[in-house]
């Protein structure tokens, strides 16, 4: 994900292919709620959130509601390392 026309950076930057993260720092996507993803990016964007703000808020500024929820679509379907290996 990511548009070099839009100068967005791809989550997989910071988050991972996978979208596992580096927790605490750096939380996972993988296998979280979309409408859950799809709040926390509506409230960067509205200046709510705090953390991360030379990338996270930058990022959200630059997406609207319908790539919003594609990408949280996205991650709430895929699973990274987040996932415990019985259950592979």
């Amino acid at each position: 994900m990511g548009s070099a026309a839009s100068g967005i950076q791809g989550c997989d930057n910071c988050h991972g292919i996978s979208g596992a993260g580096e927790p605490p720092a750096i939380p996972y996507l993988a296998g979280q709620y979309a409408s859950y993803i799809a709040l926390e990016w509506r409230m960067w964007r509205r200046g709510f959130r705090k953390s991360s703000p030379g990338a996270m808020t930058c990022l959200a500024e630059h997406l609207n509601d319908q790539e919003i929820a594609a990408a949280a679509a996205y991650y709430e379907q895929a699973r990274g390392s987040t996932e415990t290996s019985a259950s592979q």
